[in-house]
């Protein structure tokens, strides 16, 4: 087993242990700022369970491997979605509604076409998954990660 594998499932089982009790904070104070992190938290843990079992996959079934990586982009969209949330609530809270309208309405334009592109994983000799993404599919992820990490910073440090 390579450390590659090892460290998507410890990855995954620590973020898993790490949104528990937020959201038994949650169920306690019923703020958004606690529902939101707690869906960001368990979102995230589920891209990052979706990765591990593809590491596991990989191995027996590369066809089905590949469905798993659009999943977890998808389940991980909807963890940032909620954090954008919670980052707009905390700076621009009067412009809340425009801006997470625009980014729900991207990731339903954007997500689709991760599911009809799905990689083709395949494993090497060094232990290292290949996830082979189309063209399209990786500008997608690596535009929209780029964009909610400026935007993010944005919000952060005030610089509107």
């Amino acid at each position: 087993m390579s450390i590659g594998v090892i460290s998507l499932n410890l990855t995954a089982i620590l973020l898993l242990i790490s949104a528990i009790p937020v959201f038994f904070s949650y169920r306690k104070e019923r703020t958004i700022f606690l529902r939101d992190f707690s869906v960001f938290l368990f979102s995230i843990a589920g891209a990052s369970i979706c990765y591990a079992i593809d590491s596991w996959l990989v191995l027996m079934n590369s066809k089905l491997a590949g469905w798993f990586y659009p999943l977890a982009a998808t389940i991980g969209g909807i963890g940032f979605l909620y954090f954008c949330h919670l980052v707009l609530t905390l700076t621009f809270p009067e412009r809340v509604k425009r801006i997470i309208t625009l980014l729900i309405f991207l990731y339903l334009i954007l997500t689709p076409i991760l599911w009809l592109n799905p990689p083709k994983p395949y494993l090497n000799e060094e232990g290292i998954i290949f996830w082979n993404i189309d063209l399209l599919s990786g500008f997608i992820l690596a535009a929209t990660g780029a964009f909610l990490l400026f935007y993010l910073q944005f919000c952060f440090f005030g610089l509107a």
